[in-house]
């Protein structure tokens, strides 16, 4: 009995929990609500008064919504639709607003019904201001393309962009003769971008229909006419809700449309001509989407977040503070280094361009790891080079293959892009087996769209190498010139005798192998901005072309190759390094916390209080380390420094402990 009690009030706590949820969610504006409280402001109603504006595919949906919104704001609507009840419904719903419409039941589609929808609305209103070509069918849904009929194909391509090419055809030429500035808006969709299965029809029609956008533009030039495609995204309509209308009920009303919609219509012509304007980054951002009418416009600056210091905003001064949040060297830079800057800081190298094919650098490093100088590409940094690669090598809606979680900097270089990240979980825990990146996994995710395979070796944020010989294995069953990365940042911190060598295999494999290397880490020259790329020549001159002449300074190369030849430098920074992780973890271990082996400057330690409990702790002492947790929270980076910084950080640890 006193078992079926204690069942009994755990079920009826976890009801309570969550009916509290409930009532916190119906008290509380939801994400649509908030959405529609905050709607750009377009113009004003006097811009659209006494307009005329045709809008085919009027009669329900989106079509119908914006019809309804610009005769409240004073337009003479032309709504149009295949279902007389319908469009009667309509035109009696804005009559009711005190609007002015007219209904024309037409297929346009069909030369006859587009030129039927443009006489009627010129008979009714004398003129046409704007068309908006809103008719569209779905086509064959959720078959596979080659699987869709002959028929069903030429049908949605008649009316997704044949229909939409005999309206404009006729509205174009009508402005022109009557030499009556006017505007063509034709209505694409978030289909177009990214992977969508089971709508080849649908998804070619309007990604024809945004071409036709483009080269009508061309075609009319400076005639007066302006022409604009608007791509909407998802958003709730009759026909979603009769497929599903759970779904459907979860997504933003139509209305929320409205704005964007009167952005192209109302936008001076040089803002929108000939452009793709898409509504989800107009209501993001409506001005950079005005603007620049690309995915640009929903990115954000990639900027860290200003330094807090109990939450207050302070400099990150490294002479105030023990900042270990980026995996900066604790020890410094190469003394040949130094003393190369101080000796460069002459006239000729300050007032002349650097050397833009970075000779002395190239040269050093071809030495160092065995490879023509050809094979090696410098650039502002390893961030700038992968920007450089994903820029050039996946278009946007194409896909990268990668490891999850990854580092974050790629992850938002290929989000800024709008290219889909395919991430292949690391195998932190595999029975008996160590860490590993999960190859075997990564093969698996690579398909017809993938266009890069980005690896970090060591691993970001576990610290684990990728094994030479496993990796080499890999590689052959890569297709051919798939480019594969590996990052090999933390590369020189690294002891393990069985990691990746990723110089060697370049040489060796006709595969499209490419490392990344930064001066960043190891060699203490983060504030320089200077690292590299090796691959073979053929495709380190694919990556020349993408970059800007002289990105690097000549300050930072002369640095970059004063450290690579301080060999001793090396060597005791790396004996020093080894010697101190090994004691860490040993450390560790005598605490009982658990943490992933590791070959880079951080490890993965088991997080032994909340993350702002135990960031706090750290700022007490002044110490900042990286501000996540890793694995569900399981984990937090354990950044590894010199000897008393790492006793400090200990210390830090086995106090929450207690």
């Amino acid at each position: 009995m006193k078992a079926y009690v204690r069942r009994f009030r755990r079920l009826g706590a976890k009801v309570t929990q969550r009916g509290r949820r409930v009532l916190d969610m119906l008290q509380k504006p939801s994400e649509v609500d908030l959405l529609m409280a905050q709607l750009p402001k377009v113009g004003n109603a006097k811009q659209l008064s006494e307009t005329v504006v045709v809008i085919t595919g009027s009669s329900k949906g989106i079509g119908r919504v914006v019809a309804l919104a610009f005769a409240a704001k004073g337009a003479r609507v032309v709504v149009n639709g295949r279902d007389p009840a319908a469009l009667d419904h309509v035109v009696q719903e804005i009559s009711a607003q005190g609007g002015r419409a007219v209904g024309v039941c037409a297929d346009v589609s069909t030369e006859a019904g587009a030129h039927a929808v443009l006489d009627q609305a010129i008979q009714a209103f004398g003129q046409v201001d704007v068309l908006i070509n809103n008719a569209a069918v779905a086509g064959p849904w959720g078959v596979k393309g080659w699987e869709a009929g002959i028929q069903e194909f030429e049908e949605t391509i008649r009316a997704n962009l044949v229909g939409p090419f005999a309206c404009a055809k006729y509205a174009i030429d009508w402005m022109i003769r009557h030499h009556r500035p006017g505007r063509v808006v034709n209505v694409s969709s978030i289909a177009t971008e990214g992977n969508h299965a089971g709508i080849l029809a649908y998804g070619t029609s309007k990604a024809a229909l945004e071409a036709l956008t483009r080269y009508l533009a061309n075609d009319l030039g400076s005639s007066g006419v302006t022409v604009v495609t608007i791509s909407p995204h998802s958003v709730r309509t009759e026909a979603k809700a009769a497929r599903r209308w759970d779904e459907a009920e979860l997504l933003p009303p139509a209305e929320c449309l409205v704005p964007a919609f009167e952005h192209v219509v109302l936008a001076p012509a040089h803002m929108v001509h000939g452009r793709i304007v898409s509504t989800q980054r107009f209501l993001v951002d409506a001005y950079a989407e005005s603007i620049l009418a690309s995915p640009t416009a929903a990115a954000r600056r990639m900027a860290y977040e200003p330094m807090r210091h109990h939450g207050v905003v302070v400099e990150r001064d490294p002479s105030a503070f023990t900042l270990m949040d980026r995996a900066e060297n604790r020890y410094g830079p190469s003394p040949k280094a130094k003393a190369v800057l101080a000796q460069a800081l002459t006239p000729a190298m300050l007032t002349y361009y650097p050397d833009q094919d970075y000779t002395k650098l190239r040269r050093v490093l071809a030495a160092e790891h065995g490879l023509p100088e050809e094979a090696f590409v410098i650039g502002n940094g390893s961030w700038e080079l992968i920007g450089r690669l994903v820029q050039e090598f996946v278009k946007p809606g194409e896909e990268v293959v990668s490891n999850n979680p990854g580092w974050f900097g790629f992850n938002l270089v290929c989000n800024r892009r709008n290219v889909a990240l395919n991430r292949v979980p690391f195998r932190l825990r595999a029975g008996n087996e160590l860490p590993h990146h999960n190859l075997e996994g990564i093969l698996n995710a690579i398909g017809p769209r993938t266009r890069l395979v980005y690896l970090i070796s060591p691993s970001n944020p576990e610290g684990v190498t990728l094994k030479h010989d496993e990796f080499a294995n890999f590689l052959e069953r890569v297709p051919p010139d798939l480019p594969v990365i590996v990052d090999e940042a933390y590369a020189e911190y690294a002891s393990d005798p069985e990691m990746l060598n990723t110089p060697r295999l370049v040489a060796s494999s006709d595969r499209t192998l490419v490392g990344l290397r930064t001066f960043s880490k190891f060699y203490g020259l983060a504030g320089m901005r200077i690292g590299y790329a090796f691959a073979k020549p053929a495709f380190t001159d694919l990556l020349w072309r993408q970059g800007q002449i002289f990105n690097v300074s000549g300050l930072a190369e002369a640095a970059a190759t004063a450290s690579l030849t301080d060999m001793d430098h090396r060597a005791d920074i790396h004996a020093q390094f080894t010697k101190e992780r090994q004691r860490l973890f040993g450390a560790l271990n005598d605490l009982g916390l658990k943490h992933i082996p590791s070959q880079a400057p951080y490890v993965l330690v088991e997080r032994v209080a909340p993350l702002p409990k135990l960031i706090e702790r750290f700022q007490d002492a002044g110490i900042y380390i990286p501000n996540f947790e890793f694995y569900d929270g399981e984990f937090i980076m354990l950044p590894i420094g010199t000897t008393a910084e790492n006793d400090r950080n200990l210390g830090i640890l086995r106090s929450l402990l207690s």
